[in-house]
């Protein structure tokens, strides 16, 4: 097998390839396991800004319905039909931008544990430091613990939100269930889940939540604990973030000497990782560093 080798981009050379010298296996394989450890990192990094689009997605929708709704209908109409065609639709559209969040927020939190367990082992200190991160939010925070257990009534028993109306308001220009009050001041879109339904459909509430959904109104409005939850998993984010940006930060150290070694000669250009096919001596696999990472982990900015 030919030898991997540390190469320069150069553009001024019409975007030519060349060879600067022919890498050790233990560089090789340094190379290798920091590349795997900065693309783990920003899968991560990526997961969170999922959960993070896909709550903003459900709070887009809460507002466009609410826009589009009081343009179709009477301002001395405060609620929807239960049964109307367009209710049904908004309830099927609210109950699918849910369980995008509900899937990427569980999504991300098992990616992580599995993850963090991979690099510093299952009975760690930092695995330790990520399951007391989720318990707290999970036993202070009533939004998050509802949330993380709705996820899971939707997986086994069906559709999370049972409807959505147009509710009263006195508080002009305040934000009403995570929707802003239109300019009379008079009406917010509520998003609700059925308390009953969700006491007799599902038996795995566990004591906490379902004590606190016991005590709730008959119709839970969702989007106000949607976004407690985010924020509870804003929290958890940061904790593991502080975690793995040190793993990753070592990673672009050992990428960042290969980067300067190239750039001490060619300052403008970029290095890259390249082979030499075996039945062509013209033909070379090339394979690019991890740049923008690099320079912002070694910052100290966030990716």
């Amino acid at each position: 097998m030919k030898p991997k080798e540390l190469g320069v981009l150069n553009p001024a050379g019409a975007g030519s390839i060349d060879s600067m010298r022919v890498l050790t296996d233990a560089e090789v394989k340094a190379i290798a396991e920091a590349n795997e450890g900065l693309v783990q990192f920003q899968f991560m990094e990526q997961l969170f800004s999922i959960v993070a689009l896909s709550r903003d997605a459900f709070s887009d929708f809460t507002n466009s319905s609410f826009d589009q709704y009081i343009q179709d209908t009477s301002a001395s109409i405060l609620g929807m039909m239960p049964r109307s065609t367009r209710a049904r639709k908004l309830t099927l559209l609210a109950n699918m931008y849910l369980l995008n969040f509900l899937t990427a927020m569980r999504t991300y939190l098992d990616h992580v544990e599995t993850r963090i367990k991979r690099w510093y082992g299952d009975k760690s200190p930092e695995v330790a430091q990520f399951k007391r991160a989720v318990s707290k939010q999970y036993d202070t925070t009533d939004s998050y613990a509802f949330v993380w257990k709705l996820r899971n009534y939707s997986q086994h028993c069906g559709m999370p939100i049972g409807g959505i109306v147009l509710s009263a308001s006195i508080v002009p220009g305040e934000q009403v269930f995570g929707t802003l009050v239109d300019g009379s001041g008079l009406r917010a879109l509520r998003v609700y889940c059925n308390r009953d339904d969700l006491l007799r459909e599902f038996d795995s509430w566990g004591a906490k939540v379902k004590s606190y959904l016991a005590a709730q109104d008959q119709e839970i409005e969702v989007t106000v604990h949607v976004n407690n939850a985010f924020a509870s998993l804003c929290i958890i984010h940061e904790e593991v973030a502080a975690q793995t940006r040190k793993i990753a930060r070592e990673h672009a150290k050992t990428l960042n000497r290969f980067v300067a070694e190239v750039r001490a000669t060619w300052p403008d250009c970029d290095p890259v990782l390249m082979q030499q096919s075996e039945t062509n001596p013209k033909c070379y696999t090339i394979h690019g560093f991890m740049l923008d990472e690099i320079s912002l982990l070694l910052s100290g900015a966030t990716t």
